[in-house]
Parts: structure tokens; C-alpha cells; sequence
């Protein structure tokens, strides 16, 4: 199997509301989710298999400020794809 990790451009924590992450095996549309939702993590069924996203803050050295997600995705526990998404202003 392969997959994506992207997330929403147009939204942020500035105006846009929350940042969503996106996860879509073989290049589909297949998990949507607030950025916050992805810190415990989200489990959803894909053709009999589950896969898991969980991305975990990133904050500014010396600060509490989120700048960003380390995500990573799980199919049937064997990690299949993870990426960092930075936040922009």
C-alpha cells in the first residue's frame, strides 16, 4: 500500500480556523481531520485493514508555540508513511 499525508493551505490557526490534516492511501481522499484530533490519534477501516494518523506537536525552540505536526500513519501497526507539516503564517 502507499499513501499521502498532506494538509489544508488555506486554513490555519490565523483566520482560517483550524489546520486539517489529510491522509488518502493510492492517492485517494480517505481521512479529513482537525489538526487537534490528530494528537491522541484517529483510527478509521479501509478495505478490512485499520489505519491509524496521529501527528504530534511541534513547538518553537523556548516556546509553547505550535509551529507545526510530526504525523504519521499505521496500517495494521506496520507504519507505512509519515511527514512533517509546518504551519505558516
Amino acid at each position: 500500500m502507499q499513501g499521502t499525508i498532506c494538509a489544508t493551505p488555506e486554513s490555519g490557526f490565523f483566520g482560517g480556523g483550524e489546520p486539517e490534516i489529510y491522509f488518502g492511501p493510492w492517492n485517494r481522499k480517505f481521512m479529513k481531520e482537525p489538526a487537534s484530533t490528530t494528537t491522541a490519534g484517529v483510527t478509521r477501516d479501509y478495505q478490512g485493514k485499520k489505519v491509524f494518523l496521529q501527528c504530534d506537536p511541534v513547538l518553537a525552540p523556548g516556546t509553547k508555540t505550535e509551529t507545526g505536526r510530526a504525523c504519521k500513519v499505521t496500517v495494521n501497526g506496520q507504519l507505512l508513511v509519515t511527514a512533517n507539516v509546518e504551519f505558516k503564517k
